[in-house]
């Protein structure tokens, strides 16, 4: 998680700096943040400091503020009534997704040259539920929201401890900029959970290593074909494989798992 993370901060550095591109770097910073938190005062209280039972109260007044914070700065937007598109993200959504997705509906080819055909294809395929293509991005990205909060918790408990999943995700869930985006059709909380569901199969121990190495192209794949700055997960996974060896194999049967990586990768793709 970490080493992705890093490579998407390479990546992003060089030709991004709006916020809503960096939510995947906020899932990480919050859990370093908490599970910092909660490391300095386990410090204190092995030297001797902080032994008071009211200490333990800090981590979660510290959480507590920065829930406040959050939920403060973002709430005029989220309280708004949104009953159509915003100009500052969603006229992408209009211009170019909406567009897309109504011919994919046709079976007809997509003719955005900036993304790809993924979240249209969703937007298609909600539609069919919906009726409205806007209502539709919308649902995506609420739940979109609550799932990636559900990954963040688990990603980060793996990573840190069951604690620092849960601050975690609570700060993601409040986050200004993150929460704003959560009501609007746009790519951007859909694509975090893509990212981190690629990461939560491929981390995972419940499925075995051909498995979880065959997923986890498939999602890798699928974020790309959302927003092509998704390919950080395929340099990401790869060096998990061959370099990190997460799956404690030989050189030979890494380098076989790094193909099917990247065969399943090209073929969703």
């Amino acid at each position: 998680m970490l080493t992705s993370g890093a490579i998407y901060f390479l990546l992003m550095g060089l030709n991004h700096w709006e916020t809503r591109y960096y939510f995947f770097m906020m899932v990480i910073y919050a859990g370093l943040a908490v599970h910092a938190t909660a490391r300095l005062l386990e410090l204190g209280r092995a030297r001797g400091l902080l032994r008071h039972g009211a200490y333990t109260l800090i981590p979660v007044s510290l959480v507590l503020v920065m829930w406040s914070t959050s939920l403060a700065y973002s709430w005029k937007d989220v309280a708004r009534f949104h009953p159509f598109g915003t100009y500052a993200t969603e006229t992408d959504f209009y211009h170019l997704f909406a567009p897309d997705a109504s011919r994919l509906a046709d079976w007809r080819f997509p003719e955005n040259p900036y993304q790809g055909p993924g979240y249209p294809a969703a937007l298609a395929v909600v539609t069919k539920l919906t009726g409205d293509l806007f209502i539709s991005g919308k649902w995506i990205s609420i739940t979109s929201a609550a799932l990636v909060a559900l990954l963040t918790f688990w990603l980060c408990s793996r990573l840190f401890g069951y604690w620092t999943g849960v601050g975690a995700a609570t700060i993601v869930m409040v986050s200004g900029e993150y929460l704003r985006f959560t009501i609007n059709a746009t790519t951007d909380v859909f694509f975090l959970l893509l990212c981190l569901t690629t990461l939560a199969v491929f981390t995972s121990r419940w499925l075995p290593v051909p498995w979880r190495v065959a997923l986890a192209a498939v999602a890798a794949s699928l974020t790309y074909l959302t927003r092509y700055n998704g390919l950080f997960l395929l340099a990401a996974c790869l060096f998990g494989i061959v370099v990190l060896d997460l799956f404690g194999r030989r050189l030979t049967e890494r380098l076989g798992l790094a193909a099917v990586f990247v065969g399943v990768f090209l073929l969703t793709a």
